[in-house]
């Protein structure tokens, strides 16, 4: 049985909001919050719905043993990237050129990064 922890990584790990997985599973929004949350006891059926909707995106749950430490988790299947996230999304500024790093190869902030005003 999956967690409501994996299923808040899960969404992270492909850059899903509540929205993207209740139109990929049919669940309703309201029902993947509150499960995350942990404020409702979902039934199987949601929870295989859930399931199937991250497996078809190329996330796969893991249960406890499944791993030599032993620990529940979730990983993307050999096929499966992240490719749909947007690099600003990752790093806070898209790459554009390499005069962008500085002499020792370091990633300069530029003017336009998130946070700066």
């Amino acid at each position: 049985m999956i967690t409501c922890n994996q299923i808040r990584a899960a969404r992270a790990l492909i850059g899903w909001k509540q929205a993207d997985l209740a139109a990929a599973s049919g669940v309703s929004e309201i029902s993947i919050k509150n499960i995350e949350r942990g404020v409702t006891n979902p039934r199987s059926s949601t929870l295989d719905a859930i399931q199937k909707a991250f497996l078809a995106a190329g996330v796969v749950f893991l249960a406890a043993g499944d791993t030599p430490d032993g620990g529940v988790g979730i990983r993307l299947t050999k096929e499966a990237t992240v490719a749909s996230i947007p690099i600003e999304d990752l790093y806070g500024f898209r790459l554009t050129d390499s005069r962008q790093r500085d002499s020792f190869g370091r990633v300069e902030r530029p003017a336009t990064w998130r946070g700066n005003s």
